[in-house]
């Protein structure tokens, strides 16, 4: 069933004055028509003939939002013996969208994403054919884009989609090609790593590594196998820093500060797992991946107002993410006779202390020293609460020098900035400034519960 031409032109006329509408009256008006549309039978049709060629881009953008719409919440109206058909159509869309609007492909990618979640179970090579789906007189770049777009949407479309099935059962099947995946996004960051990166690169592997970030999340992925993915993670975030610093004036393009913080966001969501507190041997190797690839770049980030505060702020964030989930392994190095793991206890700490030290004034200087705050709390609480006294009291001595260091800091960092210089705050700023001072005036009080009247004499 289909509209007839002149419904179809109203439509489309709708749909263009609703996007370049100014009015939020007329917007809502148009926004209700156009809603009542998407829930048509007929969209299934209509869907495609906005994204004919030629169409306004609003159209087209209509058209494929339609579709993914009707796929999400209407897949009981598509026929079985229809399937096949519909993804066949999907895939020529893709192609035909493949050089832009870039807006327009990403709502055919993730409509293709949802249609291999609901058949799944129909289609089990489904993961397997999407990685080497060839598309004809596409460039090789756009090509893995596409293929790694649809990738990152299946779990999100998992978590999202109106599912008939039990989203346990799809995340189990998705489970098996979990693996799979890890393997083929590693090879393809490592295949560009080596080389220099080009400007048409970074949005390829910026899909690759949310892909890797969003099948984690719903997937899970062992600590134990992770290693080799987490390697080349860390050196594509290296390689594209190190690159921009050393070769432009010091400051990471947007495309190259997206890409290395869908990087690190991957790694901590790798570290933030349910299940990762079982594979302490394996959080602890990976822990100290993160400090032999990461600190030389805080500490070249460690000044004020310097030009990559981002990578800064993803790095500090991964390894507060990855102690506070790993805690009690983190502390036990204090009393191990493993002289490399009381190390790494101590390099960790050592970090978030010059986290919490980052020169300037938060927020308007800085961003990264508020990310500190619930660890001080943490770490105290872990120790305090030790039911081994002999271990308390071991923990304790070694954590004191560190928290008479952070009182010296969190007392420099609390102080008010010249009159003269809070003019020209914002009224966020100066709130968010009250904040930040409530919160250190809190970890004073953490402080004092390690130090007692030690804290007094400093």
């Amino acid at each position: 069933m289909s509209l007839d031409s002149k419904k179809l032109e109203e439509l489309e006329l709708a749909c263009v004055q609703f996007y370049r509408s100014d009015g939020r009256t007329s917007q809502a008006q148009f926004h209700d028509l156009l809603t009542q549309a998407q829930c048509s039978v007929e969209a299934w049709s209509f869907c495609w003939e906005m994204m004919q060629a030629g169409k306004p881009c609003e159209v087209q953008f209509f058209g494929a939002t339609t579709l993914h719409t009707k796929l999400m919440k209407y897949w009981t109206e598509v026929p079985v013996e229809m399937q096949n058909d519909l993804k066949t159509k999907l895939l020529e869309a893709i192609v035909t969208y493949a050089s832009g609007p870039k807006l327009v492909l990403n709502r055919l990618c993730i409509s293709l994403s949802a249609f291999t979640v609901y058949t799944i179970h129909e289609w089990p090579s489904a993961i397997q054919d999407i990685i080497n789906l060839y598309l004809p007189n596409i460039d090789k770049n756009t090509q893995v884009w596409i293929i790694y777009e649809i990738l990152a949407g299946i779990p999100e479309m998992a978590n999202a989609i109106h599912m008939s099935v039990q989203r346990a059962l799809v995340r189990s099947e998705l489970a098996k090609h979990t693996g799979f995946v890890m393997k083929c996004c590693e090879q393809y960051i490592n295949s560009k790593v080596e080389a220099k990166l080009d400007d048409d690169d970074l949005p390829v592997l910026q899909n690759t590594a949310k892909c890797i970030k969003e099948w984690i999340m719903f997937t899970g992925y062992s600590l134990i196998e992770c290693e080799p993915l987490v390697v080349a993670l860390l050196k594509l975030v290296k390689r594209c820093y190190w690159d921009s610093v050393t070769e432009s004036d010091g400051c990471m393009s947007s495309d190259e500060s997206e890409l290395t913080s869908a990087c690190l966001k991957a790694l901590q969501c790798l570290m933030n797992q349910p299940d990762a507190q079982k594979y302490s041997a394996s959080a602890l190797n990976l822990m100290k991946l993160f400090l032999q690839a990461l600190t030389d770049i805080t500490r070249n980030e460690w000044k004020e107002n310097n030009l990559n505060e981002d990578i800064a702020f993803s790095i500090y964030s991964l390894f507060i993410t990855s102690i506070e989930c790993h805690s009690r392994v983190i502390l036990a190095g204090i009393t191990s006779d493993s002289r490399e793991h009381y190390d790494l206890y101590d390099k960790l700490v050592q970090e978030i202390l010059f986290c919490t030290n980052k020169p300037g004034i938060y927020p308007v200087e800085e961003s990264c020293s508020i990310l500190a705050m619930g660890f001080w709390y943490m770490l105290q609480d872990e120790v305090l609460s030790m039911g081994n006294i002999t271990d308390r009291t071991k923990c304790i001595a070694a954590i004191r020098p560190v928290y008479s260091h952070l009182v010296k800091i969190l007392v420099r960092k609390s102080q008010l900035p010249t009159e003269e210089s809070r003019k020209n705050w914002c009224a966020d700023d100066l709130e968010t400034f009250r904040c930040y001072r409530q919160d250190i005036a809190d970890t004073l009080l953490f402080c004092h519960e390690v130090l007692n009247e030690e804290m007094l004499t400093i």
